[in-house]
Parts: C-alpha cells; sequence; structure tokens
C-alpha cells in the first residue's frame, strides 16, 4: 500500500495499520526530521519528490492521510476511492475490483 502522510513519527497522527494487519507500507511523507534521517536510512519511508514515481508503479491501494501536492493527478484516474474518514482516504486500483 502506498501510504501518503506529513511524516513517519509513530506518536503523531502517523497511521500504522502494518503492524496490526501484517500488509506492507510504503510511506511518501512530507517531513522527515534531520534527526530521523538515520533511523529511516536503507527503509521504505520517502520524501514527497518521490511521489510520482511512487504513483506510477501502480501499487495496488494507495492511502491518503494527507492532501497529495498539487503537481501530481491524485486520484490517479484507475482508482477507486473505497473508504473516506475525516482526513483518510484509501483507494484501490480499478482492476483489483471485484466484478459481478
Amino acid at each position: 500500500i502506498l501510504h501518503i502522510a506529513q511524516n513517519a513519527i509513530v506518536w503523531q497522527q502517523f497511521n500504522r495499520f502494518s503492524v496490526f494487519t501484517g500488509i506492507d507500507d510504503d510511506p511518501v511523507v512530507y517531513d522527515i526530521p534531520s534527526s530521523d534521517i538515520g533511523w529511516l536510512a536503507g527503509g521504505r519511508v520517502r520524501q514527497m519528490a518521490a511521489l510520482p514515481d511512487a504513483l506510477a508503479q501502480k501499487p495496488p491501494y494507495i492511502l491518503a492521510q494527507v492532501t497529495p501536492p498539487t503537481t501530481v493527478t491524485f486520484p490517479p484516474p484507475d482508482y477507486d476511492l473505497i473508504f473516506s474518514r475525516n482526513e483518510m482516504q484509501l483507494y484501490r486500483r480499478h482492476d483489483l475490483a471485484a466484478h459481478k
């Protein structure tokens, strides 16, 4: 799941669904404090500048906790909104939807 957030600080508003579900998330965040750079080295967290490349990989799901930058088309045209609560939205790629 591509995870768009303000930052990856666990005790703030970063939703750690992967801890409870076992589903991997790939966070793309606005803020990475300089004190966290060593902690994040080699990890899955990327800066917001990497969002266009992350979207181009067509992840199966996208969880947005914040509004993505206006420099990207969001949500991508081939995704459906499947959950929305307050500032959190979950999108699923069209081809993963069950067809009746």
